[in-house]
């Protein structure tokens, strides 16, 4: 029998997630912790037990809506289960239970590069599966000289660019990050017409829970003691994921971003990292760019199931007066 059990241990948490295969940066307890405080939202760490033992977690992160639960708005991929393949029908039928059982209407599950044949089980089961693209990098062979090699000529024209400028990358400083990330993720996000799901404080919390570890990556690039651009990347197993970063719009043609970006990829090639993860892309110039390093295209599945009628029905009736009121807008004449 394959039952989910809320622990709250972390320790046995990171134990379990250190063991299993298609573990990421993001299944660890105290980022699922971190990012629960910044945005309010209720974490749940469900251990999968089966057979009296535990073979796999299983995370969750919930917002409330009236008196159900659902999925929380989580704006970094691969928060999922880590449980052996031949588990996930017996797991995905285990959480339909548990959520019926607690109010929670709505679950979403990401499944990393590489989880094979996992969609098909999740469609089989009654999940939406839609696919998703990252890009990943290749820097193995531990020789930072390749990484530019490897990297387009526009990437490398743009970085050499930026050196010339006098563009100086340098890992990131207490002030730097506590001030400069809000407001990045703040344009970045702003850029394509939606407000950061990160609040103010952002910068604060993270220094404060991850300054000065070896296994997060803090890199700013500065022009003249400015800052152009920060990246923060994290290290799990062989693989560093580069969560969040860029540069500021009006820093854009010097060059800066280039430079920063290839050397996350320089600083995990000499780190002895195998891959470095670029963590998904919002649209193709995204893409073009993270194409551009060197990085290879790979999917991964997102997958949401409705666990409450009463859920499914009134988002069915939210859809169709949105779609009535937009015919209304649409057609004034009919309308009157």
């Amino acid at each position: 029998m394959t039952v989910l059990v809320p622990t709250g241990s972390s320790a046995q948490w990171d134990a379990l997630v250190d063991g299993a295969e298609g573990a990421t940066a993001f299944h660890r307890h105290g980022w699922l912790q971190l990012q629960a405080r910044l945005h309010g939202w209720r974490f749940v760490p469900l251990l999968v037990r089966d057979g009296g033992r535990d073979v796999g977690v299983l995370p969750l992160l919930l917002v409330r809506r009236g008196p159900l639960w659902v999925e929380a708005p989580v704006p970094f991929p691969y928060v999922g289960p880590l449980v052996p393949p031949a588990l996930l029908p017996a797991v995905l039928a285990a959480l339909t239970r548990w959520a019926r059982r607690r109010a929670v209407a709505v679950t979403r599950l990401d499944l990393g590069p590489g989880a094979g044949g996992a969609a098909a089980v999740l469609r089989e089961a009654g999940w939406v599966c839609e696919e998703a693209t990252t890009f990943v990098a290749d820097v193995s062979h531990g020789d930072v000289a390749e990484v530019r090699r490897r990297a387009s000529k526009s990437m490398r024209r743009s970085a050499r660019r930026a050196e010339q400028l006098g563009v100086v990358v340098a890992d990131a400083t207490e002030e730097q990050v506590r001030r400069s990330l809000p407001a990045l993720l703040a344009e970045s996000y702003g850029a394509r017409g939606v407000p950061s799901p990160y609040p103010a404080g952002v910068g604060d919390v993270l220094w404060a829970a991850c300054g000065g570890r070896e296994d997060v990556l803090l890199r700013s690039a500065t022009l003249d003691g400015e800052v152009v651009g920060l990246e923060v990347a994290l290290v799990h197993g062989d693989t560093l994921y580069d969560w969040a970063g860029g540069t500021f719009r009006a820093h854009r043609d010097c060059g800066g971003g280039a430079l920063l970006q290839l050397d996350v990829l320089e600083r995990a090639a000499e780190r002895g990292l195998r891959r470095v993860d670029l963590v998904g892309a919002v649209d193709e110039g995204v893409a073009h760019f993270k194409r551009s390093t060197g990085a290879r295209e790979e999917s991964f599945v997102m997958a949401t199931r409705v666990h409450s009628r009463l859920w499914a029905t009134a988002r069915r009736g939210s859809r169709v007066l949105a779609s009535v009121a937009g015919r209304g807008l649409r057609e004034p004449a009919a309308a009157l």
